[in-house]
């Protein structure tokens, strides 16, 4: 699989860390106990997302946070597709809770953070379009 393993920090742009090991396919899957093994230990304090797919302003990324999720509003629309876990999601200040299965979406520049959430929390993140803050 190539995967492009990239810092992420939820106040600063996305910041390639390392680049793609192989060229991307025209279709590939992506699954997501691969990506989730590819991401920092929970212990080690680093960020836990990685992107395994980039495509001009297309991103799809895995994130994993441990404790706490320190998001800030992106400067693109994405949605989260939630792979394991449970918890709550504020989203421009309204608490829903949240399962295997479902997906969220927020609108560029809106607040929004995972509160509550279990150990076991991971989701696919998908950013697209162009940057609208």
């Amino acid at each position: 699989m190539a995967v492009r393993k990239l810092a992420y920090s939820c106040h600063t742009p996305v910041i390639p860390i390392l680049e793609i090991e192989k060229p991307m396919k025209k279709s590939e899957l992506f699954k997501a106990a691969d990506v989730l093994a590819e991401l920092p230990s929970p212990s080690s304090g680093d960020e836990r997302y990685l992107e395994p797919f980039v495509d001009g302003s297309t991103s799809l990324g895995m994130y994993a946070p441990v404790g706490k999720d320190p998001q800030m509003p992106h400067d693109q629309d994405e949605l989260y597709f939630v792979v394991s876990g449970n918890g709550i999601f504020v989203n421009d200040g309204k608490r829903s809770p949240f399962g295997p299965g479902d997906a969220l979406f927020v609108a560029a520049g809106i607040e929004h953070r995972f509160e509550e959430f279990s150990e076991d929390f991971a989701t696919w993140v998908v950013f697209w379009g162009p940057s609208k803050t």
